[in-house]
């Protein structure tokens, strides 16, 4: 049954999660969420995005008063995956270090890290499942344990459920090696690993990405011509060099500190790094791109970040999409303490902001220790280390639009600004604005817990201020036209940190279904408008990421009220049927408390009404043979989505509604079975709406093979059904059934007990009677429209039934 646009009745009821055991029941708090705090040090090391808006995160850890490698994966909504405090991904005798992570491509990660099990420094990996499962030998394989020190190892995925690692190898002086593994732990390349560069001097500090065929681009600080420059190489997948023997040169005079890369997207690298300049006695941020086939992009030695005559630090970059970058270092134009300012270069290398850079946080004190991810839509999220607040350190974060606004407040959001240190933050993207921000924590004093918070793209609040829509469900026992959308509220929809004033729910609409709502005079609006008192109905048009127009039809509103789950009873725009489910979309909006500007949208979820209710069965059948016929009457059943009746028959008695007793069908309530067989006839009727639900069969009626002999069932009391059609505005009739013949007096009644009208038949005969009522009083004028009740009296006992006059 078709539902009108208007705001639904109000049902709240709590929603309790549906979790794996395997969960731990947490979400984003205020000043972070505690990734670790087990006992003694942990120091964080690396931080990677699952693809699904969460993050896995990854430590050293001295609980055991030894380094091991431990890691957690942490979900959209502030929940821990897997175990308290970490799964154990190596705790082998010896000190393991700077674990380092990637997708496995199955949920799931592999997991790098330089090892003293054995003495020296060697590299050993892991794979972790998707649920926290150790996959491979207990403590980890070994990726290279040839003589010598291997360090720093870096990870990439190689595209096929493996991942291609590089580290740097002390034989004398320090080289760099690499070595592919597959998704079950075996060795692909040279088993000793092969040589990304073996020239002169020292080659350390390696930064990789994937090429985007199965290999890896390694960049690294390299000293074969006594100074510090930038070198690279491009390693295949199956493990040869692309570029020249030992690298291409990328930086042009000494860098200060280490170079930083991200994949340019094309198979290339983008790199960052800081050079000395001489002359002008400072240090310049630069940017280079290289390309695939080892060309460089941006000049023969990259391109100056900013003119301003100041030293301009520890660069990190990210690609801008569009084959260009975005770049943020450390500064010291104003003075003594260091600020952040940041630079876009195009795909050619060509300056796109000021040339003096545009300035991302000059608060008080130091700004310093940066990290930045692309925010999917041409921009970056940064993070940093700030000491603005004096003493200790705490962590900011900013969004840069791709024009080099800063989208969220002046000097940026706080991430946490718990007591003592927050240090080394790093970042995982969603890839659309919103990231999760990893960083080692002081405020328990030992220097050593990892924590972690989510900050939405939007408007830079921390935690998950969306609400979850969970599902759309059918109203169980009703007759269709509305479902329960349910959610999860707002990470600040709590107490003490309440920011949510109230939900709205939308049903998604068609364009036609819009224009008629409209036509109706239902206003087009924005969510500003919406605040908690709008009482609707509204239509609201929204441009999806294709830029093509959605619309949304408001069905109800919420007050935030602190619950851990909400639900709310909401009309559909129209019913299923037996063709098939009628399907709706469904989005809930969390607004933010004083500010009609500030609201998150939920995740769409899909859901159907169903009319659960069967219609009552058909009741009074009888059947009458007359001739080769056989007539059958029964009451009409009184149910707006009154579909059909079904009538089923057999020769012997209890008759079921199968389908090898189907008769026919009838809209009306009343069927001749033409040319019925000349033996005695069993028959029942069912109700049908155009749900397809289907009623309970009436009282069983037979005809024996004789003419003019039925079965009526017998009636052994006076018995009144609702009077037919009922409202009316005109006629309707009483159907009385009568025992015995008797005189049946009707008399009709106002709502005051005031008698009206009436009529009286007499000497009615015994069965079934109809009589007419035109709605007149006694004096045959019409009654008003109102409700009435009628009385009937026959046999000595007496009925009474309520009707409506529609007029």
């Amino acid at each position: 049954m078709k539902a009108p646009l208007t705001l639904a009745v109000l049902v709240v009821c709590l929603v309790v999660p549906a979790l794996a055991p395997a969960f731990t029941l947490t979400s984003w708090q205020y000043n972070g969420l505690a990734v670790c705090t087990a006992f003694y040090v942990q120091q964080l090391t690396d931080c990677i995005p699952d693809g699904s808006g969460g993050a896995f995160i990854a430590w050293q850890d001295r609980r055991t008063f030894e380094w091991d490698i431990y890691v957690q994966h942490v979900n959209a909504f502030g929940m821990t995956l897997w175990a308290i405090d970490g799964v154990p991904v190596c705790t082998a005798a010896g000190n393991q270090y700077d674990p380092r992570l990637v997708l496995d491509g199955a949920g799931g990660v592999i997991v790098a890290w330089d090892d003293q099990r054995n003495g020296p420094d060697d590299i050993y990996a892991q794979r972790v499942s998707a649920s926290g499962t150790i996959q491979w030998t207990l403590d980890g394989i070994p990726i290279c344990t040839n003589a010598g020190d291997q360090y720093t190892p870096l990870i990439v995925s190689d595209g096929a459920g493996g991942a291609v690692l590089v580290w740097e190898d002390y034989v004398i002086p320090a080289d760099i090696y690499a070595q592919r593994i597959d998704g079950s732990g075996n060795i692909l390349w040279d088993p000793t690993g092969v040589s990304v560069c073996t020239a002169t001097g020292y080659q350390v500090i390696p930064q990789a990405v994937s090429d985007g065929g199965g290999g890896v681009i390694v960049v690294w600080n390299d000293s074969r011509t006594g100074n510090k420059e930038a070198y690279g190489q491009r390693i295949d997948v199956t493990g040869a060099a692309v570029w020249p023997t030992n690298g291409i040169k990328i930086s042009n005079g000494a860098i200060y500190d280490d170079v930083r890369v991200a994949t340019d997207g094309s198979g290339g690298v983008l790199v960052a790094w800081s050079e000395w300049n001489a002359p002008g006695s400072r240090y310049m941020a630069m940017a280079h791109r290289v390309g695939a086939t080892g060309t460089t992009q941006w000049g023969p030695y990259g391109v100056l970040q900013s003119v301003f005559n100041s030293n301009q630090n520890t660069p990190v970059i990210a690609p801008d999409g569009s084959g260009g970058a975005i770049v943020v270092w450390k500064d010291d134009r104003n003075g003594v303490d260091t600020d952040l300012y940041a630079q876009r270069v195009s795909s050619s290398g060509n300056i796109q902001w000021t040339g003096d850079g545009i300035a991302v946080c000059t608060a008080m004190g130091d700004q310093h220790n940066s990290r930045i991810v692309p925010d999917g839509s041409g921009g970056v999220v940064a993070v940093w280390e700030d000491d603005r607040y004096g003493g200790y350190s705490d962590l900011f974060t900013q969004r840069l639009s791709g024009n080099g606004a800063t989208r969220w407040n002046v000097d940026g959001e706080a991430v946490c600004t718990a007591d003592y240190h927050q240090m080394y933050p790093l970042i995982a993207s969603d890839g659309t604005g919103s990231v999760i921000v990893a960083f080692q924590d002081a405020r328990t004093g030992n220097n050593g817990d990892v924590y972690a918070q989510r900050i939405e793209g939007r408007f830079g609040y921390w935690g998950h201020p969306e609400p979850l829509a969970a599902s759309a469900t059918d109203v169980p026992a009703d007759q269709g036209g509305k479902v329960r959308v349910n959610w999860f509220p707002s990470d600040r929809d709590v107490l003490n940190q309440q920011l949510i004033s109230h939900y709205s729910v939308w049903r998604a609409a068609s364009a036609a279904a819009v224009a008629s709502a409209i036509e109706a005079g239902v206003p087009q609006v924005g969510l500003a408008d919406v605040g908690e008192a709008f009482a609707g109905p509204a239509i609201r048009e929204e441009t999806t990421a294709s830029g093509a127009s959605a619309f949304w039809e408001l069905v109800g509103t919420q007050d935030a009220v602190y619950l851990e789950g909400y639900s709310l009873t909401v009309p559909t725009g129209y019913d299923s049927s037996a063709a098939g489910p009628a399907t709706h979309d469904f989005q809930v909006i969390a607004h933010a408390l004083g500010s009609q500007y500030f609201n998150w949208p939920s995740n769409v979820v899909s859901g159907y009404s169903v009319d659960n209710l069967a219609p009552p069965p058909p009741l009074y059948l009888t059947a009458q043979r007359m001739g080769n016929d056989v007539q059958l009457k029964w009451n009409r059943v009184r149910v707006p989505d009154l579909k059909n009746y079904a009538v089923y028959r057999a020769t012997s008695s209890g008759v079921s509604p199968v389908p090898v007793n189907f008769l026919s069908s009838s809209t009306d309530s009343l069927l001749t079975d033409t040319g019925a067989p000349l033996t005695t006839l069993y028959y029942i009727v069912t109700a049908k709406d155009v749900h397809e639900n289907q009623s309970a069969a009436s009282n069983e009626a037979f005809v024996s093979g004789a003419t003019n002999v039925g079965n009526t069932p017998a009636i052994t009391q006076l018995t009144v059904l609702q009077n037919y059609p009922n409202p009316f505005a005109g006629q309707t009739e009483f159907q009385v059934g009568l025992p015995a013949p008797s005189d049946v007096k009707v008399e009709i009644y106002d709502v005051a007990g005031r008698r009206v009208g009436g009529t009286v038949v007499h000497d009615a005969s015994a069965g079934w009677q109809k009589i007419p009522f035109a709605g007149h009083n006694e004096r045959g004028g019409a009654l008003a429209s109102g409700v009435y009740f009628y009385r009937v009296t026959a046999n000595g006992s007496t009925v009474t039934r309520k009707m409506v006059i529609a007029r």
